[in-house]
């Protein structure tokens, strides 16, 4: 998209002498101070197929040429009044139903001046305005050549364009006069600059070089140019705006995306982790209610309890006979297991000894027994002898 003068599209409107029109343009574009054509049409029919072309947000020049309009030289005076104008070219003219136009001449107190209905203008320029594409400068007949002479520079050039021959001297326009109606198009190309151009392409160029080159000695009564000029810079600001605001979104779109993907990334790296870490919470909670269970087995079998077990075993085998041999050992021994809630209950500060002896060695064991301090009961629970074996197998339970 291209904004305020870095194009500009010059639009010729030939109208013949049955009021049809035909129109052919040129589209220039500065860069770096370098004037270039971009796209060139002529002998379009209709403004559809022009605005195919030419679009919204670009200067627009026009330039008239063809029947229509007056154009002839006057003497005129600073200070006279548009009216005064007309007169001398449209004697008892209404100067509110003309647009008018003058240039000055070579000489002291003449101008070339260009007279057209408004109402041709007005039509031509709502046509514009329907689509949104403003008309900020308009020029009857060749005055839109004087733009040429910075082309020209110092170097003395004449042009005859349509039914005008131009005369260029000292970069500026110098003569204007009228050529016969029946003069032909030339099939020669003018070379302007680096480009090479039809007749017919001229004045469509000439409009769009002097906007771009951004002066004009052309005075007119066409006020509305200066309000679409103001309204096209207001467009143009808008446009900026816009575009900044658009650019600025864009930038803080990408900034979010940006942050967006480093978060999303780090948090799927974070729920790896939580799923790891939660797995090891389970693993652990898991291992821990184990220890609970193992330390509440172990409680219950009251081996957490502060006692002396190596020193219990010890003396019950310093004293034990040799003819005694023991056969099962158990210290706090399980007195029952609840199947309902898998709980075991032991038989706490009890000693369990199961082994094989004569009687009487029992007895003289047990008597012993009986007299260490850290034994509070003994209870021979069970004497029997074993028929095919013999020997005699006991049950003993001590308390301490």
């Amino acid at each position: 998209m291209f904004l305020g003068k870095d194009i500009s599209a010059g639009i010729e409107c030939l109208i013949d002498i049955d009021g049809k029109k035909l129109f052919n343009f040129v589209l220039l574009q500065r860069k770096k101070n370098i004037i270039s054509i971009i796209n060139r049409g002529k002998s379009i029919e209709n403004l559809e197929d022009l605005f195919e072309f030419v679009n919204s947000n670009i200067h627009i020049s026009i330039v008239i040429s063809g029947k229509g309009f007056i154009f002839k030289k006057i003497a005129i005076d600073k200070s006279n009044s548009w009216q005064e104008v007309l007169d001398k070219c449209f004697p008892n003219a209404d100067v509110n139903e003309f647009y008018i136009q003058t240039i000055d001449t070579n000489e002291e107190g003449e101008c070339f001046a260009a007279v057209i209905r408004k109402s041709i203008i007005d039509d031509l320029v709502s046509k514009f305005n329907e689509t949104s594409r403003l008309v900020t400068n308009l020029y009857l007949g060749p005055f839109c050549l004087h733009g040429l002479a910075l082309v020209f520079g110092k170097e003395d050039r004449t042009l005859e364009v349509r039914n005008y021959r131009v005369s260029f001297k000292n970069e500026k326009l110098f003569h204007i006069s009228l050529l016969p109606d029946s003069k032909k198009l030339s099939n020669d190309k003018f070379k302007l600059g680096d480009d090479y151009l039809e007749e017919e392409l001229i004045l469509a160029y000439s409009a769009a070089f002097e906007q771009l080159a951004g002066e004009s000695f052309v005075r007119s009564n066409i006020f509305f140019l200066e309000r679409n000029g103001s309204e096209f810079k207001l467009k143009k600001k808008y446009l900026l705006i816009v575009k900044s605001l658009a650019a600025v979104l864009l930038a803080g779109l990408i900034v979010n995306f940006i942050y967006f993907r480093n978060y999303s990334n780090e948090k799927y790296q974070l729920d790896d982790k939580l799923k790891t870490n939660s797995e090891a919470i389970s693993s652990v909670s898991m291992l821990r209610n184990v220890l609970e269970e193992k330390q509440k087995l172990l409680k219950n079998a009251g081996i957490l309890t502060s006692n002396k077990f190596s020193y219990y075993i010890d003396q019950l085998a310093y004293d034990v006979p040799k003819e005694i041999t023991f056969t099962e050992v158990s210290l706090n021994p399980v007195n029952k297991i609840n199947d309902s809630e898998g709980d075991i209950e032991f038989m706490k500060n009890l000693i369990l000894i199961r082994g094989i002896c004569d009687g009487s060695d029992l007895n003289y064991w047990v008597n012993l027994l009986r007299k260490k301090k850290w034994i509070r009961g003994i209870e021979i629970v069970n004497y029997e002898k074993n028929k095919s074996t013999g020997n005699g197998e006991f049950e003993l339970q001590l308390k301490y």
